[in-house]
């Protein structure tokens, strides 16, 4: 359990890289507000830097987990994040000054900058069966399914203040929330289907009814089953322009991802499986 701050902090910076791919996702739409964009931006950007700052005082994570770790990713992975962060904060200046075609390209420099950083930070932790592309796909997943459900959430609160929004942009983000969940889902059904029995930390069993089971039944179904229900309900009530109804869900789909993310992690650092 000594990898706790460690992961708190990883899912603080997928929050803020996910939170921004949905921003400029209904940024693209041109179907909210300025206001939408520059208050939620201002929220997960300061999730971000608190995330940043933490993982660079963050001791060397040697200390913190036995997973094996590629230390000469540490530092460029720090440098991506922080280019990151640079770039969302000039996005949301671009943002604040109005051309669409400015803040559309200091955008997209953005969520390249993003999606390196997280790259960069799952290459930091290879798998042994894996290597390093299932800790990029399980970062990049992670961070769609928790950004975009935040963000989700903070925009169904927007509709109280705009009443005559389009919803078309929060059907979008819902949308993007079902596909990474049932990506999560197949990544994690794939991942237990290759252990053998020759992992290094754990076995099939061990995951499913062993040592392990606890935190990935509640990865399972707390992160991944019961927020693809409550998003669906949301996206039902969202049709029957029931706003505050679907606002209510996404807190719960909130909670429930932000619970799937950490115990995935744990998985991914007891037991060397990408989740």
């Amino acid at each position: 359990m000594l990898a706790i701050p460690l992961i708190t902090l990883q899912v603080m910076v997928e929050v803020a890289i996910g939170g921004f791919i949905a921003i400029y996702i209904t940024d693209l739409t041109r179907l909210v507000t300025r206001g939408f964009i520059a208050s939620t931006g201002v929220v997960i950007l300061v999730i971000g830097i608190v995330g940043l700052a933490g993982e660079r005082f963050l001791p060397d994570p040697s200390h913190l987990t036995d997973h094996v770790i590629e230390h000469s990713w540490i530092t460029p992975s720090l440098r991506l994040l922080s280019l990151f962060i640079a770039l969302f904060a000039v996005y949301l200046i671009a943002v604040y000054l109005r051309p669409f075609a400015l803040h559309i390209i200091a955008g997209g420099l953005a969520l390249l900058a993003g999606l390196a950083a997280l790259t960069a930070a799952a290459l930091t932790y290879p798998t042994p069966l894996w290597g390093a592309w299932g800790s990029v796909a399980a970062f990049l997943l992670s961070a769609v399914v928790v950004g975009t459900v935040v963000t989700a959430m903070l925009l169904g609160h927007w509709y109280l203040v705009v009443p005559n929004l389009s919803t078309r942009p929060l059907f979008i983000l819902m949308a993007l929330i079902a596909a990474a969940l049932a990506a999560q889902l197949a990544l994690d059904a794939i991942g237990l289907l290759a252990l053998a029995g020759h992992n290094p930390v754990a076995a099939r069993q061990d995951v499913v009814v062993g040592g392990f089971s606890l935190t990935f039944w509640m990865h399972l179904v707390g992160g991944i089953l019961l927020p693809a229900l409550i998003t669906a309900l949301s996206f039902q009530s969202t049709r029957l322009r029931s706003l505050m109804s679907a606002t209510g869900l996404l807190y719960v789909a909130v909670v429930l991802v932000l619970v799937g993310s950490v115990t995935g992690r744990v998985i991914f650092f007891s037991a060397n499986l990408p989740m």
